[in-house]
């Protein structure tokens, strides 16, 4: 499974990771056991880090770091390129939470290598570029995704908009935060952002 980013402030590329589901360690310090290999608890520990309820993910090996976690997944010799792929992409989520950023885009470029038809790691791309104001490239790399498929077109919408709005194409962001609109209606922010623009017809 794969995880996405975000970028947070149409003004400002200010990075933030939008994650899928729950868990990882926090004051409640609960405790989940991950049946399975490395890969599942990369993913897991990647899931967890918006979440106000973080958990320890605990198993046959303690007192390593996320990031070892990943790694391991990464280089286990069981795992086919689909599963490097993934395991490469949520390490680039650990990586940008810690704002290293050239380390996300590297772990995103070898899950590319890996998996060149993986969309959401080509989206992941595009934040990362974003939060790096790497504005054109992040355009391509969003352009990608949406050729290759992601998991969330509203989010990648959205954040296309924030982009093309940093680049001055006023029209292109209007749209982009509209489709985003609809696409998921209920998420606030793309019509917030559509309240500062005015349509001449």
């Amino acid at each position: 499974m794969l995880i996405r980013l975000c970028i947070s402030s149409h003004s400002l590329a200010t990075a933030c990771a939008l994650i899928l589901a729950a868990g990882s360690a926090s004051a409640q310090n609960n405790v989940t056991f991950i049946d399975g290999g490395y890969a599942e608890i990369c993913e897991a520990v990647a899931k967890t880090l918006d979440e106000p309820s973080r958990q320890v993910i605990t198993g046959s090996r303690l007192g390593i770091s996320p990031l070892e976690v990943c790694t391991l997944a990464i280089e286990a010799p069981e795992n086919n390129r689909e599963q490097r792929a993934g395991s490469y992409n949520n390490r680039a989520v650990l990586k940008f939470d810690l704002m290293d950023f050239d380390g996300a885009l590297a772990d995103l470029d070898s899950a590319i290598v890996e998996q060149p038809t993986l969309g959401q790691a080509h989206a992941n791309r595009g934040y990362v570029l974003a939060a790096q104001k790497r504005w054109q490239d992040a355009i391509a790399a969003f352009d990608e995704a949406f050729k290759l498929g992601t998991d969330e077109p509203a989010r990648v919408h959205f954040n296309r908009g924030i982009v093309h709005e940093e680049l001055g194409h006023t029209r292109e962001a209007y749209f982009d935060y509209l489709k985003a609109s609809e696409l998921a209606p209920e998420w606030d922010q793309p019509k917030s952002e559509l309240t500062r623009f005015t349509v001449r017809r």
